[in-house]
């Protein structure tokens, strides 16, 4: 059921949806054209929130310094810092990414979206440096995502193909002190969703001028009266 439409100035306005329950955000019109809304199901935001916490400076900043510890900083400086640093990056951001993949594929929940993201990376994390099963998967599936990078640059060097080989890891139980990253992607969330329910409350301003043309209708029966007296 949608909710009635009002009227502002004697036009009317767009609808206000209900999704499970929650009444969504009103259409507003810009030009005569309405406007998308961000909407709620079952009380959660449907909005992107991850693919807008993936842009952020912080996670902008967790990618940069993966690359740049993986590629640089690790041959420069290898030691127990140049160690933790990828891991703490990567669970910054990689639930982010995760989160906003799934977003893509329709299962936008807001926070709780970017929560399953968390706890699959945070356990994914876990296993492959507890399990070395899950530790050759890893190697394996990484240098799959690598090779066609790989095999593009030799295309371009004038070189064969290179061979697919699974990628060097080392486990160590104390990289697991890097899983207190992964608060950072809920509250970079929180924080996305902070800064746009202002502006899902600016169409509520206009509320109070809804009444402004049954104000007039006292007026138009005061009128009518008049003239029936005459």
């Amino acid at each position: 059921m949608t909710a009635p439409v009002a009227s502002v100035g004697g036009h009317m306005t767009a609808p206000v949806a209900s999704v499970a329950g929650q009444a969504t955000a009103p259409v507003a019109s810009v030009g005569g054209q309405a406007t998308a809304p961000v909407a709620s199901v079952g009380g959660q935001a449907t909005a992107p929130v991850a693919s807008r916490a993936l842009a952020t400076p912080i996670a902008i900043g967790a990618i940069a310094l993966l690359v740049i510890n993986d590629h640089v900083l690790k041959a420069i400086y290898p030691g127990f810092v140049t160690g933790k640093l990828s891991d703490f990056a990567g669970l910054i951001f990689f639930p982010l990414l995760l989160a906003a993949a799934l977003e893509q594929l329709g299962l936008r929940r807001g926070v709780q979206t970017i929560a399953i993201a968390v706890l699959v990376t945070g356990a994914f994390f876990a296993a492959i440096k507890l399990s070395m099963s899950a530790g050759d998967i890893y190697r394996v599936g990484l240098a799959a995502l690598q090779w066609p990078f790989r095999a593009l640059r030799a295309i371009v060097l004038g070189e064969g193909l290179p061979l697919m080989r699974p990628v060097q890891l080392c486990p160590d139980r104390s990289d697991l002190v890097a899983l207190v990253a992964l608060g950072v992607p809920i509250a970079l969330a929180r924080r996305v969703l902070d800064e746009t329910e202002p502006n899902e409350a600016e169409p509520d301003e206009t509320e109070p001028d809804a009444a402004e043309p049954d104000a007039a209708e006292p007026d138009a029966a005061e009128s009518d009266g008049a003239v029936s007296r005459r």
